[in-house]
């Protein structure tokens, strides 16, 4: 950091936690949606086959986070009669998963849009320092200073993008994921209510 630091300015200091961050999300979001969709298939199974013993479901798993569950334990919990109750039902399930799915978001989002604006900040601190060094009508002295000054502004941009950058494409990539994951929620009340229908 130190290193860095004297390459890029002052600015590259917030630029590298903003990137610690970002990378920490990141990771954190990988590591939820690859046990969301390894678990997707045996928690829908199990929950389907075991739709006629609701307590037990809600008891064993009472603490987990995976939006199936969370779900199911919002339909199960309220009463419904009807196909509009039921609709209504879903819309409401769906929002109770949305703080499952949305974790973070406000946070990577805000990193996309916060690390090009400090990349460009350090790019004017460094062309100002740049110029510091450059006196009109004078023969160029002070070349160490002017060399410093545009590097600094060039590091810092090239921080700033490339984190914004990448935690973009990983921002896009979740988003995916979430509206993938809310059409097999759909997929799923369907099928349950259809289960319903044949118990009937």
């Amino acid at each position: 950091m130190v290193d860095l630091s004297s390459v890029g300015g002052i600015v590259s200091i917030p630029l590298i936690f903003v990137s610690v961050l970002s990378l920490a999300i990141i990771i954190e979001r990988i590591v939820f949606w690859n046990s969301v969709l390894s678990k997707q298939e045996r928690i829908r199974s199990n929950i389907l086959s075991m739709h006629s013993d609701n307590n037990e479901i809600i008891s064993n798993n009472k603490k987990s986070d995976h939006p199936l569950i969370v779900f199911y334990n919002s339909l199960i919990q309220s009463k419904y009669d009807g196909f509009q109750e039921l609709q209504t039902q879903i819309k409401i399930g769906l929002q109770y998963t949305e703080p499952v799915l949305n974790r973070f978001d406000t946070t990577l989002s805000t990193i996309v849009a916060i690390a090009p604006l400090l990349g460009l900040l350090g790019t004017v601190l460094g062309l100002i320092r740049a110029f510091h060094g450059i006196s009109l009508g004078q023969p160029l002295e002070n070349t160490e200073v002017v060399i410093s000054g545009i590097s600094e502004a060039l590091v810092s941009t090239a921080i700033g993008l490339i984190v914004a950058i990448i935690t973009l494409s990983f921002t896009n990539l979740f988003r995916s994921l979430k509206r993938k994951e809310k059409h097999e929620l759909l997929l799923f009340a369907t099928r349950l209510e259809s289960q319903q229908l044949e118990l009937r």
